[in-house]
């Protein structure tokens, strides 16, 4: 579909800027690719589930105001260092954000009880791995 997204596991690039236009980034589309940076634009509407998933190297998400789901897994067992949700985002999957060790916060745009889905597993409390404080409203860059 011309909307979709999906790419070979294991294409490896340093940045990831996925193109204007794409509406869903399919389900494993980047699973296990080595890539350091990716950055969307508001453009997509859904990042699938496990869509970059075990991608160990990527540190660095620029997710955009448009964003509205996050697929279970999306971004389970990555090095993320900081993610910020946008506040379009309505729906959260399960362990979204999986043994995710190296973030301290994830900061969301929008409120609590505006996304769906919202429980303790997309940040490891329920598996008692590092614990990510949630920052609600947030405002800042």
């Amino acid at each position: 579909m011309k909307n979709n997204l999906t790419a070979q596991r294991g294409k490896k690039a340093r940045t990831l800027h996925i193109q204007e236009g794409i509406k869903v980034i399919n389900k494993v589309a980047f699973k296990g690719a080595d890539i350091e940076t990716l950055i969307l634009p508001s453009t997509v509407e859904v990042i699938d589930d496990s869509a970059f998933a075990m991608c160990t190297n990527l540190k660095t998400v620029i997710l955009n105001e448009g964003l509205k789901k996050i697929g279970n897994y999306a971004f389970a067992l990555t090095s993320i260092e900081r993610i910020i949700i946008p506040s379009t985002v309505t729906q959260i999957g399960k362990r979204a954000f999986f043994a995710v060790r190296s973030a301290d916060n994830i900061y969301c745009r929008g409120h609590q009880q505006t996304i769906q889905g919202w429980d303790n597993d997309w940040s490891d409390k329920e598996m008692n791995h590092d614990k990510h404080d949630v920052v609600w409203g947030y405002q800042g860059k």
